[in-house]
């Protein structure tokens, strides 16, 4: 693989629904996520991208969203994917040449749509705007007096509008009552506080669960009696586990038998994995998704490097947004569950060896690539293992589906 950084960030509808995925990208001569080498980054982009490594092993069925310079769209290069998979992004600012202008309508005439970033209104730009299906505001960058002066100039125009950087649950309220279309940002990763709401009846009992789980020395025989006290749980990890790809020679008749076939780490994680999912209630899927991707990254990194136990890596991933599922304070949460403590200080500081995975993984996540550490993970290991993670929770989604 190509020493490359590649990861994606989510984009939702009102209904929170993911609707696609910007593509973040650097490579290993780039110290940014945008493309200021013009065209040759877009073209590495595209070529990386949909020939190395291939579009839905990153973004599934959904659109990406790609940031593309003046010069791609100036010199029209091909483009070897379909309308339906892209959305081509062009920052905001430019100019709308002769040139560009020729050639942003060519593409829309052949169905592409394409999307301004970082958005800021002038006359200058209505060209642009009216060959536009997308337009993204910043929130961060333009601050909410600002941001509100352009959605209204932007309102006059029969487009889509984007609120990028919504980070917490009171920027996510602010644009939607602006009438944002969509959202760009890891507000869903933050916890809503209970704001005087009555506890979900379930979720003490999910704690108590995850409690027993989590214990490090709990015997096989405790761990079955833990699980079958929840007819629900094991239902559903009876199937998942019938239905993932353990390739095992026979059917899983009892959560014994689990633990017999697969062994103890194995079962503590589906089980924890499914108590969670069925935490979502009004969250977004993708909150889960995060979760996921963040677990098994931190399991691979720790694998490959040996910085630290495995499955320790896999659970503190998989708790890293377990605040936003429960809409609880973190060391809250944490108080209640027999976690090691290695296991929590990683969580709550990102201290220690695992700390320091989580905070690679949170960094790779958002694209800081500047806080990465390739001494001890290379390039081509975090974006290995990023990849790896995404196409792994994607088909473990699946198979809790038919759960």
């Amino acid at each position: 693989m190509e020493d490359i950084f590649l990861a994606r960030q989510p984009i939702y509808n009102r209904q929170l629904n993911v609707v696609g995925y910007e593509l973040l990208y650097r490579d290993n001569e780039q110290d940014s996520a945008n493309f200021s080498d013009g065209s040759r980054a877009s073209s590495q982009l595209i070529i990386n991208t949909f020939i190395g490594l291939g579009l839905e092993n990153i973004v599934g069925s959904s659109p990406a969203y790609i940031n593309l310079s003046e010069d791609f769209f100036l010199q029209q290069q091909p483009i070897p994917m379909t309308s339906e998979q892209i959305v081509l992004e062009l920052l905001g600012n430019h100019l709308p040449t002769p040139q560009v202008m020729r050639n942003l309508a060519d593409l829309v005439a052949r169905g592409y749509r394409i999307a301004l970033d970082d958005f800021v209104y002038t006359p200058e730009l209505e060209p642009l705007i009216r060959l536009a299906h997308v337009i993204k505001l910043d929130l961060g960058k333009l601050g909410p007096e600002q941001f509100t002066t352009q959605v209204e100039i932007c309102r006059r125009f029969p487009l889509k509008l984007l609120a990028k950087k919504v980070e917490s649950a009171a920027d996510m309220d602010f644009c939607s009552a602006l009438g944002m279309d969509y959202f760009q940002g890891y507000f869903f990763c933050k916890p809503q506080l209970m704001r005087g709401r009555s506890d979900p009846a379930n979720r003490s009992v999910i704690l108590q669960l995850l409690n027993e789980l989590q214990k490090p020395d709990i015997e096989i025989r405790e761990l079955e009696n833990t699980i079958v006290q929840d007819v629900a749980l094991t239902y559903k990890l009876l199937r998942y586990l019938n239905c993932a790809t353990y390739a095992l020679r026979r059917e899983i008749d009892s959560v014994y038998d689990a633990l017999m076939l697969i062994g103890t780490h194995a079962v503590k994680k589906w089980a924890t994995l499914l108590l969670l999912n069925s935490q979502r209630e009004d969250k977004p899927r993708e909150l889960i998704t995060v979760a996921m991707i963040r677990a098994r990254m931190c399991e691979l990194l720790a694998e490959r490097h040996q910085l630290g136990k495995p499955e320790m890596a896999f659970t503190v991933g998989l708790f890293s947004t377990l605040d936003a599922l429960m809409d609880t304070p973190i060391e809250e949460l944490l108080d209640t569950i027999s976690l090691n403590s290695e296991i929590k200080f990683a969580i709550l500081a990102q201290e220690g060896r695992l700390g320091g995975i989580l905070k690679q993984v949170l960094s790779y996540e958002c694209g800081d690539w500047s806080k990465l550490d390739t001494q001890h993970a290379g390039n081509n290991d975090l974006t290995s293992a990023y990849l790896n993670a995404v196409s792994w929770a994607a088909e473990n989604s699946r198979a809790m589906s038919a759960t």
